[in-house]
């Protein structure tokens, strides 16, 4: 058999309020209810696209698709005898 509902006494009922009337703050927290856990701050994601060369991003030369190089000739560079050449040509067959 079920057991009826049991009375509760007046003494079970005791509610307490916490009142702050000197404080100013609207969200005071009490004492006994705060706790000392707080929440470590989330790590902010940057977007990074691996197919740049970050050297190029970073001195903001990355909007530029292409860029133009004054081509040299080689013999103005190095000085390339054609003698050598042929013998190093000879010398490898």
């Amino acid at each position: 058999m079920a057991k009826g509902k049991k009375k509760s006494s007046s003494a079970d009922n005791n509610i307490e309020a916490y009142r702050h009337e000197a404080d100013k703050r609207k969200n005071a927290v009490p004492v006994g209810l705060a706790s000392y856990d707080t929440v470590k701050p989330k790590p902010k994601k940057y977007e990074y696209d691996p197919h740049l060369d970050p050297q190029l991003v970073w001195a903001g030369k990355a909007e530029h698709a292409s860029f133009e190089v004054p081509t040299v000739s080689l013999h103005i560079h190095e000085n390339i005898a054609p003698e050598a050449i042929i013998r190093s040509i000879a010398t490898f067959k």
